[in-house]
């Protein structure tokens, strides 16, 4: 206990987790359920079992990493960017790591196009719960012969960068629309449409719309629309950052804008 004591003295209690052996023949000598814990088996499944779950937690901890120390900016709502100025450019945030530049008369261009960690930017330190954005978007230098098609997206109530941190809307680069639905396990990808003819080496913008509130989540990216009722997702999140991201391309942005519902 001297080592838990210590350990919530220096960080959030939420920061620390005890790692416990479930033994039904030996009771705990004192309460920790106020304390976040990960309880083990001491058997071969039990030792695979808590190894899946450190790491499931390590990564979750890695995707929350860039958050806590972000520059503060003072961001209220409404919030209107052009981003075809540098000067607008200072309000979104991003790991230091990321490709990142205004094109003048264009748009913000960022992300990576290899480690993905270093494909997304923060919409400020704004957290909001219901929330309406809209903008427009658009690839740039999407890879070839990558895993899976390049995309690029939004995020609502973000927790992370992780698909699976919040509610992500995405384009891919076959033109194909999606959204992520989480679940304890992580996300599932539900299609809801295709754009016709896309092309994602053309230099026209995309319009995209996300709106959540207390009954829907609403998605329009260009000519596809989707709603999704609140109560029919198998996890919500409460409240969090707003996240523009993509994977194996660069992204291109200009005429954000955020407003309450």
């Amino acid at each position: 206990m001297f080592e838990l004591g210590v350990a919530a003295a220096w960080l959030d209690k939420e920061r620390v987790i005890i790692i416990c052996e479930d033994r039904q023949d030996e009771a705990r000598l004192f309460d920790i359920n106020p304390a976040r814990q990960v309880d083990y088996v001491r058997s071969p499944r039990g030792f695979v079992e808590l190894q899946a779950k450190l790491g499931k937690l390590i990564q979750d901890g890695v995707a929350r990493a860039p958050f806590e120390k972000a520059p503060k900016t003072e961001l209220t709502l409404p919030i209107s960017l052009d981003l075809t100025r540098e000067e607008d450019g200072g309000s979104l945030w991003g790991p230091s790591g990321a490709h990142r530049r205004i094109i003048r008369d264009t748009g913000l261009e960022f992300g990576s196009l290899y480690n993905f960690r270093y494909g997304w930017m923060s919409v400020g330190d704004l957290i909001a719960r219901n929330l309406t954005v809209s903008g427009e978007f658009r690839f740039s230098s999407p890879r070839q012969g990558t895993p899976y098609p390049p995309w690029i997206g939004i995020m609502l109530r973000s927790q992370g960068y992780h698909a699976s941190s919040g509610h992500l809307a995405v384009l891919r680069a076959n033109g194909e629309v999606a959204f992520t639905q989480e679940g304890e396990g992580g996300h599932t990808d539900i299609d809801i449409g295709k754009l016709k003819d896309f092309d994602p080496h053309a230099p026209g913008f995309v319009p995209l719309e996300v709106m959540i509130d207390e009954q829907i989540w609403e998605i329009r990216i260009g000519s596809i629309a989707k709603r999704v009722l609140i109560r029919d997702l198998p996890l919500v999140y409460s409240e969090g950052r707003v996240i523009l991201e993509g994977q194996f391309c660069w992204m291109c942005l200009r005429n954000l804008q955020a407003k309450l519902p």
